[in-house]
């Protein structure tokens, strides 16, 4: 399989991320606020899925409980 080796984006990541030892945001994030940071916690954690599983979304397998806890599944 392809794995990529580079991700290349035109945001502020980890300044996104960064927060301090009380758990307040360290930074601001321009011009969409929480949305935006919402927004970088999420690509965060898909780049942790793919770094550690390759294709990950290719898994099948934990499907069903992804969706549970994302609120997508509608039973």
């Amino acid at each position: 399989p392809r794995i990529a080796r580079l991700i290349v984006g035109a945001s502020n990541w980890a300044g996104a991320w960064a927060i301090r030892p009380d758990g307040r945001p360290l930074r601001a994030v321009v011009p969409n606020g929480e949305n935006q940071r919402v927004k970088a916690i999420q690509v965060g954690m898909n780049m942790v899925m793919f770094a550690m599983l390759g294709d990950y979304k290719a898994d099948q397998m934990h499907i069903q409980s992804l969706l549970e806890r994302m609120g997508g599944n509608d039973k």
